[in-house]
């Protein structure tokens, strides 16, 4: 590292050797800016740039573990308008996973006036698509920027997460990966090495400019606002009319509430936030979702490929001091509130009708087992093996549209008769900590 650093190959480095339950080197070398001769330290963070392309990677294969996806399935199962690409033969693409994620497809790269145009990878899909393939899918290898960016896209679509928060949830946060982010914190963003390439002529290291300014952007946009769904949250709080969390605190608290006074105010104390006339006028009245819309396609347009114009931070500026005048009189205006009783019994008539809704379909023990049988043989492959109680009553009953309230009533009855088994077992990411599984029970061993 000392002859690189010497040569102008590099500015500095941060190296380390680990074996297999401790670091046995580690060494700063050089500076992380040169100007000022700020040293390298071992928390000094660096851009991963095409490192990125592994952990992708990794998303994949995650997905692919959990069955959602497989490596060898055609791109068009995901992204349907990869069916009609063509080849320079003319034939037929019908590209594989595989292919995108071992830079053997072929596929065209984003280029021209319309790329920086892009803000999300959604938007980036036509471009792919418009511009010719660079040779027979298959043929050869050569790297391909837009085959690895089509990846994260899958990613995007199978799990129903953006690519960012996907890899926060699942992979970052589980593995205490604290300082691997797409977002700098103002303390990471100290550490941030500045980026150097050698001058040919001079033979002299000087600094690469970033693609964008992204510290004048991250400070209209909360770091940490990437850990949930953007739009989502939009509409959330723009639509969102019970204040209940689960299906059955809705039944209960609702049906159960005795005709007095005080169960009024405690109703009301419940349904405060999310109360609907007061969602209508504080902000439906006031295009809090339009507004919302804007931020979060201002938020994707920095996310997704770090270009952006400072009338975009002018706009993000404007909003962001709107949404939060909005939000703000919201709260002043929930303290208002009255909620008489002729309201109090339209609020129970509509919960306990979606309350009904909820549970209008019934779930049958043979629909229970088929769930069951098929999440046991997609996890049996995987080195725990267990199948988490709460994942499968999320996952694999209600998307298939089968009632929680009696999801969670026939697990009762079934392991009350010995027909499954509910037992704990370790928690899979954090070995302190125990968790609920599910199972078909154990057929004795002979003998």
């Amino acid at each position: 590292m000392r002859e690189a650093i010497s040569q102008n190959e590099i500015a500095g480095a941060v190296t380390v050797v680990v074996g297999k339950d401790k670091v046995l080197h580690l060494e700063c070398t050089g500076f992380a800016d040169v100007a000022p001769k700020k040293p390298m330290t071992a928390d000094t963070l660096f851009w991963i740039a095409s490192m990125t392309k592994p952990i992708t990677g990794t998303a994949i294969l995650m997905l692919q573990d959990e069955g959602k996806l497989n490596v060898t399935d055609p791109v068009a199962k995901y992204l349907p308008e990869f069916a009609k690409l063509l080849t320079p033969s003319g034939k037929p693409a019908n590209l594989t996973l595989a292919q995108i994620l071992t830079h053997t497809s072929g596929l065209g790269e984003a280029r021209g006036p319309e790329e920086p145009k892009a803000k999300t990878l959604a938007d980036l899909v036509p471009l792919w698509l418009a511009a010719p393939m660079q040779y027979e899918p298959g043929a050869k290898w050569q790297y391909t920027q837009s085959g690895i960016n089509a990846a994260g896209r899958f990613v995007e679509v199978v799990s129903g997460m953006s690519f960012d928060a996907f890899l926060q949830r699942r992979l970052f946060d589980p593995l205490g990966m604290t300082n691997t982010t797409f977002y700098l914190t103002d303390d990471q963003r100290v550490r941030l090495v500045t980026a150097y390439a050698k001058n040919k002529e001079t033979g002299m290291l000087e600094p690469v400019p970033p693609r964008a300014d992204e510290r004048a952007f991250s400070k209209h946009i909360e770091p940490s606002a990437f850990l949930i769904d953007f739009g989502e949250l939009g509409e959330l709080v723009c639509e969102k009319s019970s204040g209940f969390l689960t299906r059955e605190d809705v039944v209960t608290r609702v049906s159960m509430m005795p005709e007095t006074v005080e169960a009024i105010k405690a109703l009301k104390q419940d349904l405060r936030s999310n109360y609907q006339k007061l969602f209508k006028e504080s902000f439906a009245d006031k295009e809090f979702k339009d507004k919302w819309k804007q931020f979060e396609t201002l938020r994707n347009k920095i996310a997704h490929n770090n270009l952006f114009t400072s009338d975009d931070l002018n706009a993000g500026e404007r909003l962001a001091k709107e949404i939060t005048e909005i939000i703000s009189a919201a709260g002043a205006e929930a303290e208002k509130l009255i909620i008489t009783t002729e309201e109090r019994v339209a609020i129970k008539e509509q919960v306990v009708a979606k309350a009904a809704s909820w549970q209008s379909t019934e779930l049958t023990e043979a629909a229970f087992f088929e769930a069951l049988d098929r999440t046991q043989a997609l996890f049996a492959t995987r080195e725990d093996g267990f199948v988490g109680l709460t994942y499968f009553v999320n996952e694999f009953l209600i998307p298939e549209r089968l009632s929680y309230v009696r999801s969670r009533s026939m697990i009762d009855h079934l392991s009350k008769t010995g027909q499954i088994e509910v037992y704990s077992v370790q928690h899979p990411t954090d070995p302190a900590k125990r968790t609920a599984a599910i199972r078909r029970p154990l057929l004795p061993k002979e003998g």
